[in-house]
This record gives structure tokens, sequence and C-alpha cells, in this order.
């Protein structure tokens, strides 16, 4: 025991020499090069990584504006280079407020994340990584953890510079540059791509307290631990949407990847597939609107993670969201339930849930070859709510004849309306959506028999 103690002592003693510089072994050296990111810039990124934009990015591919306003002051523009040895990243922040204090973590002060993906991730995993980095030029690096859906700090091979246009801690400054580098193989690539995942974010402070007093801004309806919601960039320059003749992107919100949009055609015969388990939104394209009435006809086929899945038709106005689904663990209650008043989260507690049918039946779509068909319309702040051609709730101003009413936030304005499927594959078919003067003829219809 003396002697295995003994060893153990003279081990650590020869560690901290090495450590400290005073001890060398001439017969045997070993450098740790995965840990030494400045050789990266020696050897094995395509393009020097200096915080200077090289002609090689050509043009932004994104511009990502401070709180996602139009023509903001604040912004940031993305450019990308897919090179041989890996994808380079050039973001340039245009900010007058450039603020670092080392008190601060690198979030709280005026600095960059950014996420890159493979185009076909559909969980987190240590191939998908994150940079944080602020102003002074201070890198973390994160990764992805499947079994958790979360992001951990680590470090993997990648690199960073920035420099600062301007004067730090000064609302005086010009802006900041980001560079960044890393090689395929980190995401899990043997080459380089057709297109990538990406999620850029910015974090704006506007003085050097070191009460968090950040604002975050990143691309509308994206998720940090869903890659599927994720940006996706083309390697020749500019993005690719997730986009059919009848689904797509309405007011900046986006079709998210998990849904297969092949069949929303003529020759696919106008259907969609939910592809992926987890969380996933699609819009009715270029729909905003205060007035509009949408239908689909929704066939359940598979639960995905969530012991209670839900699927149906979300409604989005602002930072109000409002979803009329069915739960696909309970085969005859439909529920109407909104995000909480902070946007944090789904309010499953002031939820409504309604028994459509007797506990002994269930909804058509839950059976072979079955569909149900669910539909919304909205006119300002009336809401009606349908299931197989019938008005099963409703929100009204004057007289409610269908009995039950939700109580729901203010949902006046317009409004984008599409596809949401939790936990669950579905398929859909024979969808459509009318607006304005089209929607209230057409919903009188259906309450006139």
């Amino acid at each position: 025991m003396k002697k295995w103690i003994a060893a153990v002592a003279a081990l650590a003693m020869l560690f901290v020499l090495t450590a400290c510089g005073k001890a060398t072994f001439e017969e045997y050296t070993f450098e740790n090069q995965l840990f030494e990111q400045n050789n990266y810039n020696v050897y094995d990124s395509d393009l020097t990584i200096d915080a200077v934009k090289e002609d090689a990015y050509g043009d932004s591919v994104y511009r990502l504006n401070h709180m996602n306003a139009e023509n903001a002051e604040i912004y940031m523009d993305v450019y990308m280079y897919f090179g041989e040895k890996g994808v380079s990243v050039f973001l340039a922040v245009h900010d007058s407020a450039v603020f670092y204090v080392p008190e601060r973590d690198v979030y709280a002060n005026s600095s960059i994340e950014f996420f890159l993906a493979a185009s076909d991730k559909s969980k987190l995993d240590s191939k998908t990584l994150q940079f944080r980095v602020s102003c002074d030029g201070t890198c973390q690096y994160y990764v992805g953890v499947k079994s958790q859906n979360a992001w951990l700090k680590s470090w993997f091979h990648g690199m960073s510079a920035v420099k600062v246009n301007g004067t730090m801690n000064t609302t005086d400054c010009e802006g900041f540059d980001v560079e960044l580098f890393v090689p395929w193989e980190q995401l899990g690539l043997e080459s380089a791509p057709q297109e990538l995942f990406i999620y850029p974010a910015m974090n704006h402070v506007s003085d050097e307290s070191l009460t968090l007093n950040r604002i975050r801004t990143a691309p509308p309806d994206i998720i940090m631990a869903e890659p599927s919601s994720w940006l996706k960039v083309k390697a020749e320059g500019g993005m690719i949407y997730n986009e059919g003749d009848t689904f797509g992107s309405a007011a900046g919100f986006r079709t998210w990847w998990g849904f297969d949009l092949s069949g929303d055609n003529a020759e696919g015969g106008y259907s969609v597939d939910n592809t992926r388990t987890k969380d996933q939104y699609a819009y009715f394209k270029d729909v905003y609107a205060d007035c509009f009435y949408a239908e689909t006809k929704v066939h359940y086929t598979e639960m995905g993670y969530d012991a209670a899945p839900k699927f149906g038709i979300h409604i989005k106005t602002g930072d109000n969201v409002l979803f009329w689904c069915l739960k696909g663990n309970v085969k005859y209650q439909a529920v109407i339930a909104q995000r909480d008043i902070t946007n944090s989260s789904w309010d499953w507690t002031d939820a409504k849930v309604i028994n459509v049918l007797s506990a002994s039946e269930e909804f058509g779509c839950f059976k072979e070859g079955g569909t149900t068909t669910l539909a919304v319309y909205k006119d300002g702040n009336e809401m009606y709510f349908m299931i197989d051609g019938r008005v099963i709730c409703a929100q009204t101003e004057g007289e409610n004849p269908y009995g039950t009413t939700p109580i729901l936030r203010d949902m006046e304005g317009s409004a984008a309306v599409g596809l949401l499927c939790m936990g669950s594959e579905t398929q859909w078919s024979d969808y459509s959506v009318a607006v304005g003067e089209e929607a209230r003829a057409l919903f009188d219809q259906i309450i006139q028999g």
C-alpha cells in the first residue's frame, strides 16, 4: 500500500514540475495539438481567421435585425464560406454601443452566439456546435447533449477572432466583427456539404452595469434545442426555406424542416407529413390576416417522445400563440391552449379541455385509414373552433350559442395560422385557408348548415 501511495505521489510531483516548466523529457515529448486552437489558423483553415472579411465570403446570407424590427439601426450580417477543410463564418455586428466587463459572462456582454449543425440533424448531439464570443475576444464552446436535450459547455476543434470597430465601452462605436472556423469533421461531415443548419443570435448591452440587462435577438420562431427549427444556408450562398404550394413562410415565420412538404402540390395530391416527433410548426403560406378560415384533415400515425402528444391548428399573433388540438393519449378530447403571458412556455393549467365524444369513443383520425377535420375561424377577437364541420367551442363578443367559452387573451389583430405537432407523427390532407370576405362567406355557409 505504501509503495502504491509513493508511486502516485511521484507521478503527481512529475506532473506539477512539468506544468511549472521545471522538468523536460527529451526522449519523449507529447504536444496536445487538439487544444492548441491557434494552430488551426496556421495549417487547417481555408481562410485566415483574423476578423477581416475576405472577398471569398461574397454577399451576406442573412441579416438579423435587433429585436427583429425592420430597418433597425442595430443589426448583424452573416457571411459564410464553405471551404475544402471546413466552414468559415464572418459576423458583422453594427451597434454603436459595445461594452465588455470581465465580471460578466460572455452572453451578458456585447456578444454573438452562433450554432451550426449538419442539415439532416433532428436532435442535439456532440456534432451540434455552439460558439459564444464576446466583443473582447473571449470565446466559449458548447456541444449538444442528446440525452438531456440541452447544451454543455465543452470544447471542439474550432477557432475565433474579434475586431472592435471603434472604442469599446462607449456608445460611440461602429460595432464589432467576429470570424469563426469549424472543420467539417467536427460537424460529422467528411467533406463540404451543399447546405448547413445555422442559428445566429446577438446580445446588445448598453452599459457597464453588473446587472444583467442584455437584449438577446434571434430569428423569429427558432428553438435552441431543435435543429429542425434553424435556418438552412446553401453552400453557394443564400438561404433555403421549407416551401410547398400551400405551406411555407408567413410574416417572418418559417415552416420547420420536420414537415415534409414534397407532397404539397398537385402532383403530390396536396398532402403533408410531419416526419419528426418533436414540436414542429408549419404555416399557411403568405397568410397574415385578422380574418381567416383554416381547415385540414389529419391522420395520427405515431406517438413520439411525449406521453401526451397533441396535434392541430395554431394561430400566432405577436407573442400570443393559440393551439386548437386533439390529444393522442385521450382520444375523445379536444384542447384550446395558449402560451403564457411571457411566451416562455405553454399554459396547460388554464387550457380549455373539452370532452367532445364519450370516453368510450375516439376520433376518426386514430382509426386505420381514418381522418378528423379540424377548423378555426377568426374574425378580430371572435374565434370559432370546429371538428368535422361542427362548432365545438367559441369566443364571441355577443351571445354564445355554443355552450362553452374559452378564456383567451386578446387575439385581435393580424395573425399567422398553420399546423402544429407535439410529440406525434401525423399526416395532413384536404387543407385550405381563406381570408377576409371569402372567409366570412365560407363560415356563414357552415353556420347555416
